[in-house]
């Protein structure tokens, strides 16, 4: 059968005669790169990075969000990654799509899920079709592979949320979640933006399901109590760090702006020490 965007392969049931959820027997983890797998071309909006950022803060502020994953990764197991917020509005799914943009600039297999079924981002933020995804396979046991698309140009791969009939939390909470994450742990990288951790408990119930969690917080949107409701809702364990989006960090930009006019000298300048 063709593996195009409009439908995705049912795993047959045991009597061969219909679907079946996406549970525990599904298999081994996906091997990553998957092989033969279509990709899909984006259009982001200019919150996301591009190579015309390449000597911008911007990208330096990323590159050092992974540096410090990677340390992180040094004492501990971090392969999947939840990116939630305490409250909407306070730039998670640009951050997610940030993050895995630098990931993807040094790992071939990295892997952007998007788990808010509620009110995907990603797919808006990076002007996307919407396609079947998270929801199809832990509702109807579509096949997972087939849901996985290779994003031009930016080198990363995409889980979409899919369309669900269920409630989402009532959805996320079946065993089959647990299983479908499993699986994506042949990626070096699985990168999963959810909802924010108010007023929903889709978040908390994703990150009984991964190594870490990040928590994006948004100068001037952010309350001290937003904060400290949703780090006591998350397993302290899990939570690895914060990420302060949108703060006002101009000197730096500044610093960056001579840093890279300084990088290419003049005619004029050259032999000069």
């Amino acid at each position: 059968m063709s593996r195009g965007t409009e439908e995705l392969r049912c795993e047959a049931g045991a009597d061969g005669t219909g679907a079946r959820p996406f549970g525990a027997d599904t298999g081994s983890p996906l091997a990553a790169p998957p092989m033969h797998c279509p990709d899909i071309v984006c259009d982001p909006g200019n919150q996301v990075l591009g190579e015309e950022h390449a000597y911008q803060a911007a990208w330096e502020r990323f590159r050092f969000l992974e540096h410090k994953l990677r340390r992180v990764r040094e004492t501990r197991p971090l392969q999947s990654l939840l990116v939630t917020s305490p409250i909407p509005a306070e730039g998670k799914t640009v951050v997610a799509i940030n993050l895995a943009i630098t990931l993807a600039r040094n790992s071939p297999g990295v892997l952007l899920v998007d788990g808010d079924l509620r009110r995907p981002g990603i797919q808006r933020t990076l002007a996307l079709p919407a396609l079947p995804g998270v929801a199809e396979c832990l509702e109807a046991g579509a096949d997972l592979a087939s849901a996985i698309r290779l994003v031009t140009p930016f080198g990363f791969y995409y889980l979409p949320c899919g369309t669900s009939r269920a409630n989402p939390l009532d959805l996320l909470q079946r065993p089959a979640t647990s299983a479908l994450l499993r699986r994506l742990r042949g990626f070096e990288w699985a990168v999963v933006d959810s909802p924010p951790i108010e007023p929903f408990a889709d978040a908390q119930c994703l990150a009984r399901h991964v190594d870490g969690v990040l928590l994006v917080v948004r100068a001037g949107v952010s309350k001290r109590s937003d904060l400290r409701d949703a780090l006591a809702a998350l397993d302290r364990e899990v939570t690895i760090g914060l990420v302060f989006n949108a703060c006002d960090n101009h000197r730096h930009d500044r610093y960056y702006g001579r840093y890279r006019t300084s990088a290419k000298p003049s005619p004029a300048d050259e032999g000069r020490i």
